[in-house]
C-alpha cells in the first residue's frame, strides 16, 4: 500500500473520534497502537498518560481533527526494573511532519542511546506514512549539542542566530579567534574550534552568573566541571535552546541514519 492511502487510513481513523479523543483512553489507543509503537525501542514498553505538564506547558495525550488530523501523546518508556523515560510525539497529518517535543531519559539509565533508537524506529514508520520532517526542540542539558551530533539543522533563523551570539560571548570571553559568523547549522557550530578542548569550569569562571546551571549541565551529562570537553561541544551544551528539523528528504537524513547505526548497529 502506498504512503498517501495508508496516511488518508490514519486520517480517517483520526476523525472517527470527532473533534477530538483521549489517547490515553484503552479503547482509543487500541486504534492507534503502530503508531504508538513506532516509538517504542525494543525491550521497553509505553504507558500513555492523559496529560502532563513539562516546562509550565500543557502536553495532552489526544487526537484530533485540526490541521488535517493530529495525534500526540505524552507518556513513560520503561521495562521490568521500572521507569526508563518520559516521551511526548506529535505528528501532523496533514502538513506530513512531526515534533518531537520531549525526551528525558533517566540518568541510570543514560548511554543506551535510547533516543537514537527511539528516533530511528519512528523513521520506518514516517516513512509508511509520508511523514517527511521532524521537528525537535534541544532543550534540555544533553540535547542542544546531542541532536547537533545527529545531524539536525535549525528550524528557523532566530535558533540559529540565538546560538551565534552564545559563540561571539564565549569565544571572546575565553580568549579564543574563531570565526562564528561562519557556521550555518549546528553541526558547525559543534564543529567550531577544531581539537581544540576547554572544560566546563573554564566557562563557568567567564560567566560566574552562570554558574549554577552550568555546574547542573555537568551533571545532567555526567561530567565533571574538569574534564575536558571539544569546544563546539561545549559551546552547545551551556548555550540557549534552539529548534531543529531534520528532512527525512534530504542528505540530513542519511547523516543521522549513518550516525545512529555508528552508535546502536544496524536496523
Amino acid at each position: 500500500m502506498l504512503a498517501w492511502a495508508r496516511r488518508q487510513l490514519l486520517i480517517r481513523r483520526v476523525f472517527h473520534f470527532g473533534l477530538e479523543a483521549d489517547l490515553a483512553q484503552p479503547q482509543v489507543a487500541a486504534r492507534f497502537e503502530r503508531v504508538l509503537a513506532a516509538y517504542t525501542p525494543e525491550g521497553l514498553s509505553l504507558m500513555v498518560v492523559p496529560a502532563w505538564f513539562v516546562n509550565q506547558m500543557r502536553w495532552p495525550s489526544r487526537v484530533g481533527q485540526e490541521l488535517g488530523g493530529v495525534i500526540e501523546f505524552g507518556g513513560l518508556l520503561y521495562d521490568d526494573t521500572g521507569p526508563v523515560a518520559l516521551i511526548q510525539r506529535r505528528i501532523l497529518l496533514g502538513r506530513r511532519e512531526a515534533t518531537h517535543g520531549y525526551l528525558y531519559v533517566l540518568p541510570h539509565r543514560r548511554g543506551e542511546r535510547i533516543g537514537l533508537q527511539s528516533v530511528m524506529k519512528s523513521i520506518e514508520f514516517y516513512d509508511s506514512i509520508g511523514i517527511t520532517r521532524i521537528y525537535a526542540q534541544a532543550a534540555l542539558e544533553t540535547g542542544r549539542w546531542y541532536w547537533a551530533s545527529c545531524g539536525f539543522e535549525f528550524a528557523n533563523n532566530q535558533s540559529r542566530e540565538d546560538v551565534r551570539t552564545w559563540a561571539r560571548l564565549l569565544v571572546v570571553n575565553l580568549g579564543r579567534q574563531y570565526d562564528v559568523d561562519a557556521p550555518m547549522e549546528p553541526a558547525d557550530f559543534l564543529a567550531l574550534g577544531g581539537d581544540d578542548t576547554v572544560n566546563l569550569e573554564a566557562i563557568a569562571s567567564a560567566f560566574p552568573q552562570d554558574r549554577v546551571q552550568i555546574e547542573q549541565i555537568a551533571q545532567q551529562n555526567q561530567k565533571a566541571m574538569t574534564d575536558d570537553l571539544p569546544f563546539g561541544q561545549a559551546l552547545l551544551m551551556t548555550g540557549p535552546e534552539w529548534y531543529g528539523v531534520l528532512d527525512l528528504t534530504g542528505p540530513a537524513r542519511a547523516r543521522f541514519v549513518e550516525h545512529a547505526r555508528a552508535r546502536i548497529g544496524p536496523a
